[in-house]
């Protein structure tokens, strides 16, 4: 009878770690099922972040041929020498063209035009200039300054 008591209690032990196995089988069963189901949303989550990286290294290739434009006509400007009243406002709406990128420069933009027409004087900008001073204006707006 004692070797059916021994076999009976390995077999009870046995039983135990068999059932402690399955709830740790389960378990991590569980923990698949929720994962395989958040999947999804990490994917679509992942896409849209790489839409957006691409995004932002368009508009930073776009800022960088504008800055190099800038940097152009900035030194176009500044190698004529002396420039006549009108040359130096053609330029300053230049570089203020290339240079309008979105709201953070608009609104700077939008000072330096006003600040244009003031220092012009009384008879304000000459048509061309105006036009272009308009041109400017109207894309500030569009860019929320």
């Amino acid at each position: 009878m004692s070797q059916a008591r021994q076999s009976l209690d390995e077999s009870s032990q046995a039983l135990q770690v068999l059932l402690a196995r399955r709830a740790q089988l389960a378990d991590a069963l569980r923990a698949q099922q929720i994962l395989a189901a958040e999947l999804p949303g990490l994917d679509a989550s992942v896409s849209a972040a790489v839409a957006r990286i691409d995004t932002v290294q368009k508009s930073l290739v776009d800022a960088e041929k504008r800055t190099a434009e800038a940097v152009r006509s900035a030194g176009e400007l500044g190698s004529k020498g002396t420039l006549a009243k009108h040359d130096f406002a053609a330029g300053i709406l230049d570089v203020l063209g290339v240079l309008l990128v979105d709201g953070r420069t608009a609104s700077a933009a939008k000072q330096i035009l006003d600040e244009l027409a003031r220092e012009y004087g009384g008879d304000g900008l000459p048509a061309d200039l105006q036009e272009r001073a308009s041109a400017l204006g109207g894309v500030i707006a569009k860019l929320g300054a």
